[in-house]
């Protein structure tokens, strides 16, 4: 392959990708443009194309590109994708690549922008660091794997630095899904490629950061540093740079992320002055704050230096100021995760305040955190991700103004995150005042949609008037080894930090027990009540408990936990909720006409039981509407939902733990031909739903099942109709047994008419239980949402 030569120099500073990262820039050219912004949208020439994406005026560049971006020559087409990919608007990039890659499979490959004769490796790389950066790291590596494989069939030993990037960027991808093994056999395929005359001028420095980026990723600080320091000639470049651009910004802009990596690999390898000393030296850089994704990593590391130096208040200022940070940022979008080689951990940063909070006997603050860290999950989780989580239309449940708030406030995140080296305090400003203007305008339109977008600090005090009147909270948050438990009510709140250490194993045998029905859950029960709950029985005492599980927790049977004695459901009534603060949202129906219960059963033809319990309830539940077998279909749900006081659904359900709004209740077909999955309703269908229901009842197998991420927040079938606007939840953990399950229902929905909700699901899983003292029979369901 051809490399077309037409400057005198090129450079590149510190990009994630390979060739798209490199500009041939003229001494000549550079030195002629003004380093203004012209206003007069007319095509861009060549020169101007090289000028512009060398001085990092990128949003110049997509400004005059987009208006024509479906006649534009793939060269322009290619500039025009690297503008995206520089400032991290990741949904106009995808889009932009998509066509250039079309575009490139003519005879016209050349870009003038990288002095190449086919930029279809840049292609490859530029969409394997978006989908980094989206987390969708098995897509990233296929991409990567694509332009390594364009080098080994075209590729010149001018262009090894393309390899070298395609390497880095696998290595990456192993490393995030923890496969340390193969990540180092990608870094050893970096090592072996060393520099030279006809290398090309890039190969040196793609090199440096592929193997930092690389080893940080794996915690190997020592080889990171070594890697980073050994490029001598990153000052002389930076030189360079200024006297052809007089541009300092943009190399200040380009270097945090090597100064931040440097710095992590002094603090990785217990050099604490130095550490400290870097990221004092990052934190007095005014670029920082505009680089969000790195700032709040800065202060995080910044606050655990200055605990570990006994300045609490120090490192507790730096911990909330991180956290200012993090919700502000764009939802489950890492916009350095590829740059830098590796993702932090948000919820770490919580974690951490909570710890120190509680160290410092500060429970109220510490409550107030933990339910911050909980909004902040759920909001990553139902993020607009690249076709993986629920659309923004969804969210808005086909209101119009709504969405379009929606996308107002959407749009504005991203243009507040959009990496612009160029952007002035002044500009950063207004677009955080307009990022802050557009979020409150949709928290006063929809609080609960707004709710799922952007996290909102709730006060303790809020959160207790949240409670019922002879209620107390219980709030778990697990932090590495440590598990934190505070209890809040009107008398004050308490905390409790416990032993976390192998708490999600001894949940999973409990579990595994208590469905196979051996004497072993019994013990297992008294364990972990010995754990959770004996610690804090003094602030329980006899009265009802909210549990706001995290984590693992999600997943226990609460209900079976057993002092000795008496199991926790014999002493408490129970009910639970994925945070306190979503106790605000949600809806009471006031009586309205309609019909009063839709029940359907036994949609698959396969669960005689379930038939049988959804004729007794029909029986139980007057003006009900009855559908059974084939006549149980999606459809029929969705159009009868909507005017049901109560929901009752009988059927089999499937939990995806991979992607959560995937998970789906199986109803029958619309036809006899219809596809195996044409009767499934879907999580993110079930956002879209407007219901008035009271109560919606899942008597299926495992609905009540989500997927358990790092940020410790459950997403599943519950909270979708908790969303679509059912005050309350029933649903359960583990596949039940239908007869008992018909015995459980009828007894619930008879004690309804004398008590409310969570004292009837108690009292019928009590008597049940004094038929069987097995909980697999009776400690399956649970209540969320309201009691009432």
């Amino acid at each position: 392959m051809m490399r077309i030569v037409h400057s005198c120099f090129a450079w590149a500073a510190g990009a994630a990708w390979g060739r798209a990262a490199v500009l041939s820039v003229s001494l000549t050219l550079s030195l002629s443009l003004p380093a203004t912004a012209q206003t007069v949208l007319a095509p861009l020439s060549e020169r101007e194309l090289v000028e512009l994406s060398g001085q990092g005026r990128y949003d110049e560049v997509a400004q005059r590109l987009s208006p024509r971006e479906a006649q534009l020559k793939p060269g322009e087409l290619h500039a025009l994708c690297h503008a995206n990919a520089r400032t991290k608007r990741y949904r106009p990039l995808l889009a932009c690549l998509d066509r250039l890659e079309a575009a490139l499979r003519g005879r016209d490959r050349a870009s003038i922008l990288f002095g190449l004769d086919d930029a279809t490796p840049t292609v490859y790389l530029m969409r394997a660091e978006a989908l980094l950066d989206l987390g969708q790291v098995q897509a990233a590596a296929a991409q990567a794997e694509r332009a390594r494989l364009w080098f080994e069939r075209e590729g010149s030993a001018g262009e090894r630095d393309i390899q070298v990037e395609a390497w880095a960027l696998l290595a990456l991808a192993a490393a995030r899904q923890q496969e340390p093994a193969k990540a180092n056999g990608h870094l050893s395929q970096i090592e072996a490629v060393k520099p030279g005359l006809t290398a090309g001028p890039n190969l040196a420095n793609q090199r440096t950061l592929g193997l930092a980026r690389g080893h940080l990723a794996l915690g190997q600080y020592a080889q990171a540093c070594a890697a980073l320091q050994a490029d001598r000639q990153f000052e002389f470049r930076r030189s360079v740079e200024v006297l052809l651009h007089g541009n300092p910004r943009n190399w200040v802009w380009q270097q945090l992320p090597r100064l931040y990596m440097l710095a992590k690999c002094q603090d990785g390898q217990g050099q604490v002055a130095q550490a400290k000393a870097a990221y004092d030296e990052l934190l007095r850089l005014p670029a920082l704050r505009h680089n969000s994704a790195i700032h709040w990593m800065v202060l995080v590391d910044r606050s655990r230096i200055a605990q570990a130096e006994g300045e609490f208040e120090a490192a507790i200022s730096g911990l909330r100021e991180a956290l200012a940070i993090i919700e502000e940022l764009r939802t489950s979008i890492d916009t350095e995760a590829a740059k830098i080689g590796f993702v932090a951990d948000k919820q770490a940063a919580y974690g951490a305040l909570i710890g120190l909070l509680l160290a410092q006997n500060r429970a109220t603050e510490a409550l107030e955190v933990v339910e911050r860290a909980k909004a902040r999950a759920l909001v990553d989780l139902l993020a607009d991700r690249q076709g993986v989580a629920t659309p923004s239309a969804v969210l808005a449940r086909g209101d119009a103004r709504l969405a379009v708030l929606l996308e107002r406030q959407r749009e504005a995140e991203e243009t507040l995150q959009t990496q612009k080296p160029l952007r002035s305090e002044a500009v950063w400003l207004q677009e955080r005042n307009q990022l802050s203007a557009a979020t409150a305008q949709l928290r006063q339109a929809a609080p609960e949609l707004a709710s799922l977008v952007s996290a909102a600090p709730f006060s303790a005090g809020e959160l207790v008037r949240l409670l019922d009147a002879d209620e107390v909270g219980l709030q778990y948050y697990l932090h590495g080894e440590r598990l934190f438990a505070l209890t809040f009510s009107a008398q004050g709140s308490r905390a409790y930090t416990l032993d976390g250490r192998g708490l999600i194993a001894d949940i999973r045998d409990f579990r595994a027990a208590i469905v196979q029905r051996t004497p072993q859950a019994l013990v297992l029960g008294q364990k972990l009540y010995g754990r959770l709950i004996a610690p804090l029985e003094s602030a329980l005492g006899s009265r009802a408990v909210l549990v706001v599980p995290h984590s693992g927790l999600h997943y226990l049977p609460f209900a079976a936990l057993h002092d000795g004695k008496r199991y926790l459901l014999d002493k408490h009534a129970l009910r639970v909720t994925t945070s306190a603060s979503a106790l605000k949202y949600l809806r009471h129906s006031a009586a309205a006409p309609g019909t009063a219960a839709l029940i359907l059963g036994n949609p698959t033809g396969d669960l005689p039981s379930a038939e049988q319990e959804a004729r007794r309830l029909n029986r139980l539940l007057p003006g009900s509407s009855l559908l059974l077998g084939a006549a149980a279909t999606r459809q029929a749900l969705m159009d009868g939902a909507v005017r049901a006081r109560t929901l009752h659904i009988a059927s089999h359900a499937v939990f995806d733990a991979r992607q959560p709004l995937e998970s789906r209740l199986i109803l029958a077909p619309a036809t006899a031909t219809s596809s195996a999955d044409g009767g499934a309703l879907r999580v993110g269908d079930i956002y879209g739903l407007k219901l008035t229901a009271d109560l919606v009842t899942l008597s299926a197998c495992e609905t009540g099942l989500g997927q358990i991420t790092d940020g410790g927040e459950v997403i599943g079938i519950t909270r979708g109709f908790l969303y679509a606007g059912a005050s309350t939840v029933v649903a359960s953990l583990w596949q039940v047994a239908d007869e008992a399950t018909a015995t459980l229902m009828e007894r619930f929905y008879a004690n309804l008419a004398r008590m409310n909700k969570r004292d009837a699901l108690r009292a019928a899983q009590l008597e049940l239980a004094k038929r069987s003292a097995q909980p697999y029979f009776w400690a399956s369901f649970y209540l969320s949402g309201s009691s009432n």
